[in-house]
């Protein structure tokens, strides 16, 4: 499914945003 992998990468990406706003 193409729909969750999307899912997945916008996940990481926002995950990565929210850890170098933090630190």
């Amino acid at each position: 499914m193409p729909m969750v992998g999307f899912f997945y990468f916008y996940f990481t990406l926002s995950l990565s945003l929210c850890t170098a706003e933090n630190f």
